[in-house]
């Protein structure tokens, strides 16, 4: 999934793993690659082996030029295939709506929309419903702010010709839920229908459109969008998966919403991407944007609270190392990558693996700005406890990430991120994600020992108008406070062995890939082609949930009782399973 791994490391506290030098440090300079070659050499190796990564690829730019880019390790295991940076093909999976939302910028620059304007205005085979006196507008959409129903289920097939229209699938999944502009909460369904206005806007179907319009002149010509061109498919790296100490090949991934997850590129053509970004819209004799459009694109648009990182048309700001910059990452089964530009430093980092692990990225980037850029982040002066009256247990509770389908059907609803808990401490702190924060501000905490990884060190609240704290933001990331009453307690429903019993057998769920479900004892577990064994905790007498993937299963019977397939949630798809045996 392109986005739900990608927010669990956002909010992740994790250790320093080395310590950032202070500013009177003198920092090496970015201008010699085989120093930098020798430097980060040994890091992918280690990372690799740590993270059981078969093969990735890194791009650096830096003042204008291609200063680093290299590959490692294998693209297909079973042929021995090496990675090289300006050949090997890596799925991109998230980074697709950096494009997109690049795409909707030309055409504002081209003066065929205005960013602030009413996208229904533009759409013909569907509006969106007068919900709230507020239009829904392309920065909205940029932004993260349209405020619809996040689309968790039924995203992806396995099959191209499966791939429904763009317009028809909108279309039928179009749920306004919270006014425009109110907060950020990430969305594939705003992101797809930018998509899907490039394509109204222009008359030319999106894939048409990016080669035309960014693709070719730019010269990224092993770059495309949904399936790989068939001259450059022996060149697409295979995405694996790990477990029992072995690698599985995954299947090719189709999307419906390919606006927001589908690009195919290398590390050398994201290069030219990045330096077309850095260098005003321009790189060699192709131009995509104005400077001044430029710009725009990569100022903060809006942020969950003035004092916390914000959103660009595209872009999360971050703050790593007191460097203000912009990034996006992506994933998706058997693929991970980062892409991260300092407008202000001239720098691009591009960093791609065939496994879906974000591991590798983040930490390559840390080493670099740690050792090239060793500046600290400037703390926030803390007011004292006397100056903030506000009773602390009013924010404890359990919160939630609010990036999930809220109007699916009940089976679908418990799909999500996995709530956390907020504690209140006696020592004037809150406690959550293994730190304490100290208030600095009412409503604004701070982070008082450790580092968020995306460079963050405050966490800011809100309130309804009665004065009831209804969630809480780490930077760009939404969580919203569950009602006290809510639990995420599952397993607690007793189900006669014999009806579990039903369940037990062989469900093929795609080529080769099969859920095998045993009984042990009055547990019933189940195990995936190539992953470990889990326990299917009961939440009726048909629908299971695996607490530790956060995944669900129902079963379905006919009409004489028999067992005849399941679904499975996971990874934001909905995957059936035909009982085989």
């Amino acid at each position: 999934m392109c986005f739900v791994i990608l927010a669990s490391l956002v909010q992740m506290l994790i250790g320093l793993p080395e310590t950032v030098q202070s500013q009177d440090a003198k920092a090496l300079s970015l201008t010699d690659p085989k120093e930098f070659e020798a430097f980060l050499d040994p890091i992918f190796a280690e990372q690799m082996e740590k993270l059981h990564i078969p093969g990735a690829a890194v791009a650096v730019v830096k003042d204008g030029k291609i200063f680093f880019s290299k590959g490692y390790g294998y693209a297909n295991l079973e042929k021995k295939t090496p990675v090289t940076a300006d050949k090997t093909i890596f799925r991109i999976g998230s980074i697709t709506k950096v494009f997109t939302a690049t795409s909707l910028v030309q055409l504002a620059d081209r003066r065929k929309i205005n960013l602030n304007g009413d996208v229904n205005k533009y759409l013909n085979d569907f509006k969106i419903q007068n919900t709230y006196p507020q239009p829904v507008t392309f920065t909205n959409l940029l932004t993260h702010t349209a405020g619809f129903d996040e689309i968790n289920l039924g995203r992806k097939v396995w099959s191209a010709d499966k791939v429904v229209p763009l317009g028809e699938f909108l279309k039928a999944r179009l749920i306004r839920r919270k006014p425009p502009g109110e907060f950020i909460s990430y969305s594939t369904y705003g992101v797809s229908l930018a998509g899907h206005l490039v394509e109204t806007i222009s008359g030319t179907p999106y894939k048409e459109y990016l080669n035309k319009n960014i693709f070719l002149p730019l010269g990224m010509n092993r770059t495309s969008i949904v399936s790989v061109p068939a001259n450059l498919q022996p060149d697409l790296a295979t995405g694996y998966d790990y477990a029992g100490n072995d690698y599985r090949p995954l299947g090719f991934e189709y999307f419906h919403t390919y606006p927001a997850s589908d690009i195919n590129s290398t590390a050398a053509d994201m290069a030219r991407f990045m330096l077309a970004h850095l260098g005003g819209g321009r790189y060699g004799k192709g131009r995509i944007l104005s400077e001044r459009a430029v710009q725009d694109m990569h100022r903060q648009h809006f942020a969950n609270q003035p004092r916390l990182l914000g959103i660009t048309y595209g872009f999360f700001e971050n703050r790593q190392n007191g460097l203000r910059a912009i990034e996006h990452g992506g994933s998706m089964d058997g693929f991970a990558a980062l892409l991260y530009l300092s407008p202000d430093k001239r720098l691009g980092i591009f960093i791609a693996a065939n496994r879906e692990t974000g591991g590798l990225q983040e930490r390559v980037k840390s080493k670099i700005l740690n050792r090239y850029f060793p500046t600290e982040n400037k703390p926030i002066v803390a007011q004292t406890q006397a100056q903030i009256k506000e009773r602390l247990d009013r924010f404890a509770g359990k919160y939630r990430g609010d990036v999930y389908c809220h109007t699916c059907k009940e089976g679908a609803r418990g799909y999500g991120p996995q709530a956390f808990d907020i504690k209140a401490n006696a020592d004037g702190t809150i406690s959550f994600w293994g730190g304490q924060w100290r208030q600095v501000e009412p409503l604004l905490f701070q982070l008082a020992s450790g580092q968020l990884d995306n460079g963050e060190t405050l966490v800011a609240f809100r309130e309804d108008r009665n004065g009831q704290i209804v969630n809480m933001f780490n930077g760009t990331w939404t969580h919203e406070k569950l009602p006290a009453e809510t639990t995420q307690q599952t397993g607690t429903v007793n189900i006669n062995p014999q009806i579990l019993n039903a369940y037990v057998g062989q469900y093929e769920i795609a080529p080769n890939q099969f859920v095998t479900i045993i009984l042990e004892g009055n547990k019933l577990m189940g195990v995936m082609t190539g992953q470990a064994k889990v326990e299917l905790s009961p939440a009726s007498e048909t629908r299971f949930v695996v607490k530790e993937a956060n995944a669900e299963v129902d079963f379905f019977k006919d009409g004489q009782g028999r067992v005849t397939h399941l679904i499975l949630r996971f990874n934001g798809e909905e995957m059936r399973g035909r009982k085989i045996k």
